[in-house]
């Protein structure tokens, strides 16, 4: 964890990982994250989310014409 000013206030954290569709393991994630950002709402959803999340983020500006954008996610998982 890189060292933030004291008067750094972190309100959001977003975290997408493989194996998130597992309410267990979102717990357990939430947990350790609950450690470190005490005040923060925390949210976790699995990889493949974060894919598509970053497809249609740049997809609000473009004209209908623009040609499709590529997302891939680098895992050892089988969906991918």
């Amino acid at each position: 964890m890189p060292k933030l000013p004291k008067d750094t206030s972190i309100d959001e954290v977003y975290y997408y990982g493989t194996g998130m569709r597992n309410p267990d393991n979102v717990k357990m994630v939430k947990k350790s994250l609950r450690k470190v950002f005490t005040e923060a709402q925390i949210d976790i959803n699995d990889d493949m989310l974060a894919a598509a999340r970053a497809l249609m983020e740049g997809a609000r500006d473009l004209p209908a014409t623009s040609a499709p954008d590529l997302s891939a996610v680098i895992t050892t998982g089988k969906r991918s």
